[in-house]
């Protein structure tokens, strides 16, 4: 209900953030629909504890949060197809955690997608919360590290394979 409420609010202080609904009321109007939506939101804003603050809510993300999203989601693919490569020709794993799960490829892709599921739910979680210049720099770390661990198994394959 919580996160019904936050989706609304923010829509809500979006359409309040434009132009467009900058007029005032008079004495002899009726309020029309977005200044209902805007004062049922400001309503339930106030009942979930959610601070509604155009300014946290009208910023449109950059253009390169998609792109890292959509990287990070081919860096993991990449480094769990290299892996299983590299296992088939005689590798190993070098992450204990991982040890059991990559001799089963469903449950490597399934564990991979959840990880790039949970990335990208946590860095929009950050972005909402005003932390944007964090979400962003979180993605660029994290798929730096996937770059040198999709790079090692790439060397790791090159070298079994001689």
């Amino acid at each position: 209900m919580r996160a019904v409420a936050a989706a609304f609010c923010f829509t809500a202080v979006t359409v309040f953030a434009a132009p467009s609904s900058a007029q005032s009321l008079t004495a002899n109007q009726e309020p029309n629909a977005t200044e209902q939506s805007i004062a049922a939101a400001a309503l339930s804003a106030q009942r979930t504890g959610t601070t509604l603050t155009p300014a946290a809510a009208s910023k449109k993300r950059p253009a390169a949060l998609m792109p890292l999203y959509g990287a990070y989601a081919a860096l993991q693919i990449s480094d769990a197809a290299l892996t299983t490569k590299a296992l088939g020709i005689g590798g190993h794993e070098s992450n204990s955690l991982m040890a059991g799960i990559v001799k089963h490829p469903i449950a490597l892709y399934s564990i991979k997608a959840a990880v790039v599921g949970v990335a990208v739910f946590q860095s929009e979680k950050m972005w909402r919360q005003g932390k944007r210049r964090s979400a962003i720099a979180t993605l660029i770390i994290v798929n730096a590290m996937y770059v040198f661990v999709v790079n090692h198994n790439r060397q790791t394959i090159a070298k079994l394979s001689r």
